[in-house]
């Protein structure tokens, strides 16, 4: 009777130290059903993260065009000056002109009115009234200056009132330059002004893109985390299982009883010696390496948690096992995509290492199947947050991510 008894209650322990991968497999169709909106909203993703750097050259563009603009600007501005100096210092000179035409106009009006005045008496008159030949000469003299007066006085009257119409006409060619100028730098401010608006479209749109980078930043964060705490409860969880079927197995031996059998949990994962394949065959270069960063739209720093290893924009290209383990996680998530998580072991320290692959684009194995090195585990994609094909890698030490660099090659 005491040893069915202790037969049943070691059949109990070994079905409680069974995994809980179960829930996994039961939440795998309510997470089916969200991947295909997921996908959708990825879609739109990819598309706005595409064209962030296209956004950001088209600013670049307009930011040149407005520096051109506002050096246009500048210039006409400082012709307008200019010319509008050039138009100040000519209507001076008109000023001065006009001054000097009153001026001759009051001395030919004084001449006319002499000449008026003595009008009866002729030139001949005058000479034949000298009374020797040195008086003769005197008013010969005399009739010269006056004639060459009224000659000269004659002649600088024109001269002034030519200046004065050519000054009205520099005035009336300078008007109109200044206006046309001045209409040109109003429609070169109307230009600037829809360059601006343009630029300031496509800033908000690149702050909205930011922006939503920045909230995808913080989920995969967020989700980072989140599966560092999974890790570290199905470690703490396996741990209790092995101490679990550890006593139920000392108990039997105790008791002298057989083996239990018929266990489908997984055995312990062998010490690994901490060199592992590389994830993605034929594929060696890194586009994103391990550590902190700065986001180049951003501009904020951020921390990525593993490598991105490209492929060319290549699909169809496998992931594989870097060395055996079982996996211990098999979704799908909004931040991630589809991802992977294998259990390796512990190494030489007794640390347990895992290895996480993400943005799959399809899944080949499920939570609680066993892999060996080499193993193909998925299709590099880009589900989940993710702008091109590629394999996000991680290696986690107790459930927390290190550079996979050291554990790799």
């Amino acid at each position: 009777m005491k040893k069915k008894l202790l037969s049943l209650l070691l059949a109990g322990l070994m079905l409680f130290s069974l995994p809980v991968y179960a829930s996994t497999a039961d939440l795998k169709g309510d997470l089916e059903k969200n991947e295909e909106s997921q996908d959708e909203v990825q879609e739109k993703l990819d598309a706005n993260n595409a064209s962030m750097e296209e956004l950001k050259a088209e600013i670049d563009k307009l930011d040149g065009q407005i520096k051109k603009a506002e050096n246009e600007i500048a210039d006409i501005e400082n012709n307008i000056n200019k010319t509008q100096k050039e138009l100040d210092a000519i209507v001076v000179e008109l000023e001065k002109a006009i001054a000097q035409k009153e001026e001759q106009k009051k001395t030919l009006d004084e001449r006319l009115r002499v000449m008026y005045m003595y009008s009866d008496t002729s030139p001949l008159e005058i000479l034949f009234s000298a009374q020797n030949f040195s008086d003769l000469i005197s008013k010969v003299d005399m009739i010269k200056t006056i004639a060459e007066y009224d000659q000269d006085l004659f002649a600088k009257l024109e001269a002034i009132e030519n200046e004065i119409a050519k000054k009205k006409e520099e005035i009336e060619v300078k008007k109109n330059n200044l206006l046309g100028m001045k209409k040109k730098a109003e429609d070169q401010r109307g230009s600037l002004n829809t360059i601006k608006a343009e630029r300031n479209n496509y800033m908000s749109e690149l702050q909205a893109n930011a922006n939503k980078l920045e909230s995808e930043l913080r989920e995969l964060e967020a989700q980072s985390n989140s599966i560092e705490a999974e890790i570290k409860a199905i470690l703490a969880q396996r741990a209790a299982e092995e101490a679990a079927k550890r006593a139920a197995e000392q108990a039997q031996n105790n008791t002298g009883g057989g083996s239990s059998g018929g266990s489908t949990q997984p055995s312990s994962q062998p010490t690994t010696n901490g060199a592992y394949r590389w994830p993605v065959p034929g594929h060696s270069s890194i586009s994103s390496p391990y550590g902190s960063r700065i986001h180049p739209v951003l501009g904020t720093r951020s921390f990525h948690t593993g490598i991105d290893i490209p492929t060319g924009r290549r699909a169809g290209v496998n992931a594989v096992a870097v060395g055996d383990g079982v996996v211990i996680k098999s979704v799908h998530s909004g931040s991630y995509g589809n991802y992977v998580i294998v259990d390796m072991g512990t190494d030489k320290n007794g640390n347990n290492i895992s290895a996480l692959y993400a943005h799959l684009a399809q899944r080949y194995v499920g939570a609680g199947t066993r892999v060996s090195a080499g193993q193909a585990i998925g299709e590099v994609g880009t589900t989940g947050r993710s702008t091109g094909i590629h394999l996000h890698f991680e290696i986690r030490v107790n459930g927390s991510h290190t550079n996979p660099l050291n554990y790799v090659r």
